[in-house]
């Protein structure tokens, strides 16, 4: 009976669907996430764990994380005019834009293969999904999505930029070409600008509806779910109205303060990592058997010529590597893995077992 009354109140849409289940970090080598792999040195630890020592905790925090969002507003160089909305990760703010603008009349539209829960929230939130895949070497199939926008006049576009999990730069001119053709809103998420210093934020200026999505999790912060919305104030005023209150905590509102004042240790890691990018993908390159694709973010998509992926990565898991197994994710990603670039001790034992593996 109670089984019942659940399947006759609950949403039809929600009830055929699996909640979203992180694997469980319990691997030497992890590679599954986009996380930076490096940690805060002993100093940097202290410092920050003095800079907590005088929140109340017994008090709500700042509901508008002024403090923080002045901070953001310095470090990332953004202009007055435009608007700020912070969010417990940039998945909160997805579903914020996605509750504000979205709906079964207006759908929420994106390309694919790209990062799955803009499928996954916007259908969570009772909105319609419309997805257009990409061309074979993962760029926007323009035609087709000005198409799709003729025909379901979405309520916004997601692009990812890098795109998650192929890595690959969009091409600008396809993207304002959508722009123009768009009555909603037009959301870049730079979630892995940090790697690709490429951005959209000047072009904001010269239209009225793009919005520019980042996070700190690919920057090294992944643990205090912090991310931001910048875009028209027209736009950011709707959407700051279903933002839950005290969505940022006091925790997180002082440590992203204190992590902006040390950002250029933040920065010296990135730089690492995208030196030993370039390492990294020249060693996999080596094996005959793979594709590795291009990358601009912190990962690459490497392509297997191979039937059973689960095996190749239960390999990987008995060496104590843990990476992203794509190949029942989309068609377009049939025999692939996503792989963090991890430091180059961990690089290189990933390169050691994959080798085994191939063996």
């Amino acid at each position: 009976m109670s089984t019942n009354k659940v399947h006759q109140r609950v949403r039809s849409g929600l009830l055929n669907r699996l909640a979203y289940v992180s694997p469980s970090a319990g691997y030497g080598v992890k590679l599954d996430a986009m996380e930076s792999p490096y940690e805060w040195p002993g100093d940097i630890q202290e410092k920050w764990l003095l800079a907590l020592k005088d929140i109340h905790l017994n008090r709500y925090p700042n509901g508008s994380a002024v403090d923080l969002c002045a901070a953001i507003r310095q470090w990332a160089g953004i202009d007055e005019s435009l608007g700020l909305v912070l969010g417990n990760g940039s998945d909160e703010l997805i579903q914020m834009i996605a509750m504000t603008v979205c709906s079964c009349e207006r759908p929420l539209l994106s390309t694919e293969p790209t990062f799955s829960m803009y499928r996954i929230i916007s259908e969570s939130v009772g909105s319609k999904y419309i997805d257009v895949p990409l061309t074979e070497d993962f760029d926007i199939d323009l035609n087709a999505l000005l198409a799709a926008i003729d025909k379901h006049d979405p309520g916004c576009i997601f692009f990812a930029y890098p795109n998650n999990p192929t890595g690959n730069l969009f091409d600008p001119k396809k993207i304002q070409a959508v722009t123009e053709a768009m009555n909603g809103l037009v959301i870049i998420d730079e979630a892995y600008f940090s790697y690709s210093r490429e951005t959209f934020m000047p072009y904001m200026h010269t239209v009225d509806n793009v919005a520019v999505l980042r996070t700190f999790s690919k920057f090294g912060l992944a643990g205090l779910r912090l991310g931001f919305l910048v875009g028209p104030k027209s736009w950011l005023r709707e959407i700051d109205k279903v933002r839950l209150p005290y969505n940022i905590s006091t925790l997180t509102q002082v440590t992203g303060q204190f992590a902006l004042s040390c950002s250029e240790w933040f920065e010296s890691k990135v730089r690492d990592i995208c030196f030993e990018r370039e390492r990294f993908e020249a060693e996999v390159r080596k094996f005959p058997q793979l594709i590795v694709y291009p990358s601009a973010a912190n990962f690459f998509l490497i392509r297997f010529e191979v039937r059973d992926m689960d095996v190749v990565v239960d390999k990987l898991l008995d060496g104590n590597i843990m990476v992203k197994n794509l190949d029942n994710q989309h068609e377009k990603l049939r025999g692939c893995i996503r792989v963090t670039v991890g430091t180059p001790d961990e690089n290189d034992q990933f390169l050691q077992v994959l080798r085994k593996a191939l063996d």
